[in-house]
């Protein structure tokens, strides 16, 4: 999954955003709830439902070109094909027990408490294979904003792998690599490695960028981001959910915020669905071509609905 920073920020705090390439794009919104993984290998980053790095999120199909060289596809399509890699480079995962593939809609991709959908719906899916060992490896793929993510083709894809061990009663702990890419752009491309601890509803973790640049912020390498969630169950497949992370980015204090989540998922009807308020503790306005402007961190109410198989 992906978070996107107060656009291509270059020096001091930029709250307001400017597009770099013009054309507006249609009123049309999804999300998807990302399952307890890599970043939620935890998000909210942690928390969740089920798959992926951290979220989830029917939306319209749209055409767009995947490619430079203008080979046409379609958002769902990509998912797709990365669901489709990943199981091609596991032998033998067909059969196993511990791949399993997610699904959802959303009504606001948030990643670390800002939208990436500008605050319409997002489209997400992943899948997920598990050796004995506590090895594993993953992709998760979302529907973006396009304007917001400039030149990504709307799309970003998380790719991770990690080892995960029990310790003491109740006690879980993982370590591993995430890689944030967006196809069309490297500006937004991020890699960190993460360790984090559960114990019985409690979720600990920290995610550590090793790439040059985080989100966008130049030369930010050694940048963190704390994440503490509680998922406390009230009865057999509904929980209630409370998230507080902590941005921090390397030489660039001013742009450090703070995150949070309330909410709850219910499962029925075999699908998870879910309930949360996600918000900041700082402003991020973002200005499209069509000069429609929007806080992305702004506290709202988002619903997802999701699968997993």
């Amino acid at each position: 999954m992906g978070f996107a920073a107060p656009g291509p920020i270059r020096g001091g705090k930029q709250t307001t955003f400017e597009p770099r390439r013009a054309g507006a794009e249609p009123e049309v919104a999804w999300e998807m709830l990302r399952p307890l993984g890599a970043d939620c290998i935890g998000q909210t980053d942690a928390v969740l439902v089920t798959g992926g790095p951290d979220t989830y999120h029917d939306r319209q199909r749209e055409d767009f070109d995947v490619k430079s060289s203008g080979v046409g596809t379609t958002r769902a399509g990509f998912l797709l094909a990365a669901a489709t890699l990943l199981s091609a480079a596991v032998p033998g995962v067909a059969s196993a027990d511990t791949l399993t593939a997610n699904v959802a809609v959303t009504s606001d991709y948030r990643f670390r408490g800002i939208s990436q959908s500008f605050r319409r719906p997002a489209l997400q899916g992943g899948v997920d294979y598990g050796h004995d060992s506590g090895l594993y490896i993953g992709t998760w793929a979302s529907t973006v904003d396009k304007d917001f993510l400039t030149d990504t083709h709307g799309v970003e894809l998380d790719v991770y792998g990690g080892y995960k061990f029990p310790l003491g009663k109740d006690w879980l702990l993982d370590v591993g690599v995430l890689q944030y890419l967006y196809p069309g752009e490297s500006l937004w491309n991020t890699t960190e490695v993460y360790v984090s601890a559960t114990w019985k509803f409690l979720y600990l973790k920290y995610s550590h960028s090793v790439s040059d640049d985080t989100f966008g912020i130049a030369d930010s390498r050694g940048s963190g981001y704390l994440d503490l969630t509680a998922t406390y169950p009230l009865a057999e497949g509904f929980n209630l959910i409370g998230h507080v992370g902590h941005q921090k980015f390397k030489d660039n204090s001013d742009l450090d915020y703070t995150d949070y989540r309330v909410g709850a998922t219910y499962d029925w009807a075999g699908l998870t669905w879910g309930a949360s308020i996600f918000g900041t503790d700082e402003d991020f306005r973002f200005s499209k071509p069509s000069g429609k402007t929007k806080d992305l961190g702004k506290a709202a109410l988002v619903l997802s609905v999701g699968k997993t198989f």
